[in-house]
């Protein structure tokens, strides 16, 4: 299911490759997703989730 604009989740993708989101891939997704008007609470715990679900597969 996508959330977000097919950039913003193409860029998800890519940050979450490694399963490892730097601080560096967060500042960017950040800063996507406010651009596209997106409440940053609400996509932190999107991403997390994200994370977490990729991080899960690869046990």
């Amino acid at each position: 299911m996508k959330l977000y604009s097919q950039q913003l989740e193409q860029l998800i993708e890519f940050a979450l490759l490694d399963n490892v989101l730097t601080e560096q891939e967060k500042q960017v997704l950040f800063k996507k997703a406010a651009s596209e008007g997106i409440d940053l609470s609400e996509f932190e715990m999107v991403l997390q989730a994200k994370l977490f679900e990729k991080q899960k597969n690869i046990e």
